[in-house]
């Protein structure tokens, strides 16, 4: 646990980065799916999620507006087009991704149509078309999969990470393994999408 108060002008060292990404995980267990803890569990995984990129992609925008304040999405990251995944799938894939967009659903049942729908209708080419869904559990992750890969038809990449995703990411981030593991970890969630 961090004991001293952090200069918010200074980086984290590392231990700090650990304790921090650490201590968000366990917070994690703590809340509760539904409605009740929806907007917690939104800013929780905006933190865990740029924690776990933070070399390649910029601190997330919570909350952010879209087509004249007409839409939100729950938050967004730029790529910062750094060496890793993000700036990979740009030149090896050609998937455009100046900004990550991520919407966050506190559900216990699996996404539905909707919830795919609506991120989709906010990747476009100038934001970017790789977006990530994050929930609570993936149960019919045949299903999952399909609602992914008719996104891809047009042109428009979703990657689902459930807890147990985020905490495996995150894990890597904890273990200090090299930032390959979690490359690797989205490459291949790509690469279920596409085949």
């Amino acid at each position: 646990m961090i004991k001293k108060k952090h200069d918010s002008t200074k980086p984290l060292k590392d231990f700090e980065l650990s304790s921090v990404l650490d201590l968000y995980l366990k917070e994690l267990k703590t809340i509760s799916t539904g409605t009740k803890d929806a907007h917690k569990y939104h800013l929780l995984a905006s933190r865990i999620f740029f924690e776990i990129f933070r070399e390649q992609l910029g601190e997330p925008n919570n909350e952010r507006e879209i087509n004249e304040g007409r839409g939100r999405i729950d938050f967004t990251c730029k790529n910062k087009n750094k060496e890793g995944i993000f700036k990979n799938l740009k030149e090896l894939r050609d998937i455009k991704c100046p900004e990550v967009m991520v919407e966050c659903k506190n559900y216990e049942n699996d996404l539905t149509n909707d919830e795919y729908s609506q991120l989709s209708e906010r990747l476009i080419s100038d934001r970017g078309v790789l977006g990530f869904l994050l929930c609570r559990n993936k149960k019919d992750k045949t299903k999952i999969l399909k609602h992914c890969q008719d996104r891809k038809k047009g042109g428009k990449y979703i990657i689902v990470l459930d807890d147990k995703d985020v905490v495996e990411l995150a894990n890597y981030k904890l273990n200090d393994e090299d930032s390959s593991a979690i490359n690797d970890f989205v490459e291949n969630k790509i690469k279920e999408i596409i085949d």
